[in-house]
């Protein structure tokens, strides 16, 4: 290879090497912006509403849609401002990046599971049609149970979760008739009718912004629907926050 041959082979490696040094700072600069070398820290919350079947026909497609989902939980706040949507639960919960976080909002229910026969009451029984002794109880947790765990995408544009919400409603109290006493009369006694919903998701959410999580069709006789949202906030001492609507 003469002179004038070498010139130009060098020429042309130095420019490739250039080209290379430049992207390799691109992708570095690239790397340092989207991975915050802070910790994370995560708010999620959950908003319940029960609204009619009309309104949720509304709600659904317009929360699902990204460029009206927060312009609808806006209109869902004057909604329930104004007593023509029910807010069901609201739950606020806190945590860092890959750790669980548990939410309950709960009331207890007790409610008799064994009974003592009125043959077996050691005293006369006025009135053996209502009457009977509980012996044994249980308890059962109504209300809101949310457990999550939020892991933030490198950028902190979107969190993505491993998430159970659970809801238990109790509708009410039905009479069943299961013993008869010597003198032939039916014994009734009265136990909780529950009702139960249950969503187990893995899915990703954008950062800072609502998305409808499930929705239900109320027991009969409701003719609603129950609506579940949620929104996740991920904050980084190392980045600027997202811009969050106002619950």
């Amino acid at each position: 290879m003469d002179n004038h041959g070498i010139k130009g082979w060098c020429k042309m490696n130095i420019r490739h090497l250039h080209i290379l040094a430049i992207l390799a700072r691109t992708l570095a600069a690239q790397a340092d912006e989207q991975a915050p070398q802070g910790v994370w820290s995560i708010t999620i919350e959950h908003l319940a509403i029960s609204a009619s079947a009309e309104s949720a026909l509304q709600f659904v497609p317009a929360l699902n849609d990204e460029q009206r989902s927060e312009e609808t939980v806006r209109t869902i706040q004057k909604e329930v401002s104004a007593g023509r949507v029910e807010l069901v639960a609201w739950q606020k919960t806190c945590t860092v990046n890959g750790e669980r976080s548990v939410s309950e909002t709960l009331v207890e229910q007790h409610y008799p599971t064994e009974f003592l026969p009125p043959d077996a009451i050691p005293k006369p029984i006025e009135n053996p049609t209502d009457l009977i002794v509980p012996t044994a109880f249980e308890t059962r947790n109504t209300g809101f149970t949310l457990e999550v765990e939020p892991t933030v995408s490198p950028d902190g544009r979107t969190i993505s979760l491993q998430l159970c919400l659970q809801s238990v409603r109790l509708l009410g109290f039905r009479r069943f008739e299961s013993l008869i006493n010597k003198a032939g009369v039916r014994v009734r006694h009265d136990q909780p009718d529950f009702h139960t919903t249950r969503t187990t998701a893995n899915l990703t959410a954008p950062n800072g912004r609502w998305m409808l999580l499930s929705a239900n069709k109320q027991p009969a006789p409701d003719e609603g629907f129950d609506l579940s949202l949620i929104r996740v906030t991920a904050k980084n001492s190392d980045s600027k926050p997202p811009k969050i609507s106002r619950p």
